[in-house]
């Protein structure tokens, strides 16, 4: 029992008691805000922490002056409501009293302003203390009343220098954008990009963070290949144009037949270059790159047959084409796989063979017809510029493509977790379904539509399969839906059938169904990554262009103090020049 004084210099008495939150009366609040479901949970299962007051009236019952939020989530909990119970005489208990009025307004005032929640340094700490204590990310979540993915993501941060510093700098960042600089420790410029994103461009971080996961990537598995090829004494070259004087080996002849690599191996211009392919895998794992690279040396002989069979087999009016995809990184037989949706898309580095010099070295090369290397009356200055313009375009065909390819994911993915999650079809859902039903019919049959649409909404409402199968378990399923419900269905349906006509060069060749998919999107909430913006037709500004070739870090990524600064100065030299974005080298 305390005594103190009160504020009309009258005695009053104190008392803590467990009440029935039904039973009190109710003074007006300041504050609209009823308890919410996070404090709801943890007076489930706390109970109060810190007790309410109250004043006692003269009929001895009990007035509520503060603490609503705790006993509304007392009354949601069916639990007894702590109350420090004040008895003071005079006007205290008169609820119209003015002096009681102010009294209770500048107390409320009080309470609700002079507090201050955990910082998200402190939540990061405290879960971190959880973790080493023995708890996993899910015990955690259970015990503080958060999901596992933010505990799992102040872990991480907790056991990053780099993102601790992200954190301190910029409190009010997403945590479990945070934790992503975590994987990047090691590259510091990578986490300055990343720290940039998540400060001015959060709705488009997890572009930013696929493509520094697949630069890393195949920053790691160039340096596996040239690990590989140093050790075995092969000399790496930089890929040559058309009108260089190194070759690949398929285009290549001596007396008229093939050379494969094994006959080549004496040959005093034997190298090798690297160039970006993609390939498939099941299941969401990458593939060891260190292996793939070894494996790429030892079937180099299969390789180079490969390779001599689709030269000979090319006609004029599909080479360009097709050494312009080989040119992107690009498989020439990349059809549609029914289970591509299941599969993962891996960026990887293949070896080609060649000769650096195969005239000199008594090769031939049919494809150098006199009819195609004629003498070009330009100047040497100007050869040397469409070289290097042709390197330029070959590089931004590269660039773009991996874009693609790595926005592919990411845009689905918050098609399925965000868009056809919700219960309710957004403001405009059934304009986008009347457009495509009226202008982009064909597409509703595209062989794959119906397989990805199960995927997008989860397996669950649609499921994967081929079209009669999953069409007759759509209408079982729409036959227990909601109408409102029904129209999200119809709109993963209508954009399934969409995201499967899209193709990687929509962005250089506008397609108008997958330009009606992706400005959709982006009014839906979408952030569009720039290439996704191409394909919509919108060029990218000045200042942005500015902002993507410097990283845009010398002003918005101060998270790395000056001691980290020294110690990137001192790192050894682990990746190659290019190794950082091998899609734009």
């Amino acid at each position: 029992m305390d005594t103190n004084t009160a504020q009309h210099s009258e005695q009053v008495t104190e008392t803590l008691q467990h009440l029935d939150p039904h039973t009190l009366l109710l003074d007006r609040n300041i504050t609209a805000r009823d308890a919410d479901e996070t404090l709801i949970a943890s007076v489930r299962e706390h109970g109060v922490l810190t007790p309410a007051r109250g004043i006692l009236t003269e009929d001895g019952k009990v007035r509520l002056r503060y603490g609503y939020r705790r006993a509304a989530a007392c009354m949601a909990t069916d639990r007894l409501l702590p109350v420090i119970v004040a008895r003071a005489s005079g006007q205290a208990d008169d609820p119209e009293a003015a002096a009681a009025a102010l009294d209770r307004l500048a107390v409320q005032w009080a309470e609700n302003e002079h507090r201050e929640g955990l910082s998200a340094t402190d939540k990061v700490a405290a879960v971190a203390q959880m973790a080493l204590l023995g708890l996993s990310s899910e015990q955690i979540a259970a015990r503080t009343h958060t999901s596992p993915a933010y505990t799992a993501a102040a872990v991480a941060v907790a056991g990053s220098e780099v993102a601790r510093h992200a954190l301190a700098k910029t409190p009010d960042l997403d945590l479990t954008q945070v934790a992503v600089l975590a994987e990047f420790e090691d590259d510091l410029d990578a986490a300055q990009r990343l720290y940039a994103a998540a400060q001015s461009s959060p709705g488009r971080f997890a572009h930013v963070a696929a493509t520094e996961r697949e630069n890393r990537a195949m920053a790691q598995g160039k340096r596996a290949a040239l690990a590989v090829l140093a050790e075995r004494g092969v000399p790496v070259i930089e890929r040559p144009s058309w009108q260089d004087k190194p070759a690949p080996l398929a285009r290549l002849r001596q007396d008229g037949a093939r050379i494969t690599p094994a006959e080549h191996r004496a040959c005093p211009g034997r190298a090798v270059y690297l160039t970006n392919a993609w390939t498939v895998i099941d299941g969401p794992e990458r593939m060891d790159l260190s292996a793939l690279a070894e494996e790429e040396v030892e079937q180099a002989d299969e390789q180079a047959d490969e390779q001599a069979d689709e030269q000979d087999g090319q006609q004029d009016s599909q080479q360009d084409g097709q050494a312009e995809a080989q040119d992107a990184g690009e498989s020439v037989d990349d059809e549609d796989d029914e289970d591509d949706d299941e599969r993962q898309r891996l960026q990887v580095w293949a070896l080609t063979w060649a000769c650096t010099d195969p005239e000199a070295h008594g090769h031939t090369d049919p494809t150098r017809s006199p009819a195609r290397t004629t003498t070009s009356s330009a100047s040497p200055v100007d050869a040397e510029a469409e070289k290097a313009a042709q390197r330029a375009e070959r590089r931004r065909v590269i660039a773009n493509n991996t874009a693609w390819r790595v926005a592919e994911p990411v845009r689905r993915d918050w098609i399925r977790s965000t868009l056809l999650s919700r219960k309710t079809a957004p403001k405009g859902a059934a304009a986008f379904i009347a457009t495509v039903a009226a202008q982009h019919a064909s597409v509703l049959g595209h062989h794959n539509a119906n397989s990805l649409s199960g995927n997008l909404m989860g397996g669950a409402s649609l499921p994967s399969g081929r079209w009669h199968a999953g069409a007759a378990k759509a209408a079982a399923a729409l036959a227990k839906t909601t109408e409102a419900r029904a129209l999200v269905i119809a709109l993963g349906t209508c954009v399934a059938a969409c995201e499967a006509n899209t193709d990687r060069n929509h962005w250089r060749s506008e397609d108008p169904t997958t330009r009606l998919l992706l400005t959709a999107l982006a009014g839906w909430g979408y952030e569009r990554s720039d290439v996704e913006r191409l394909a919509c037709g919108e060029q990218p500004t000045a200042d942005e262009a500015a902002d993507a070739a410097a990283g845009d870090v010398a002003d918005q990524a101060p998270a790395l103090d000056d001691a980290q600064e020294d110690a990137h100065d001192h790192q050894s030299d682990g990746q190659p020049a290019d190794g950082q974005a091998p899609a734009a080298a």
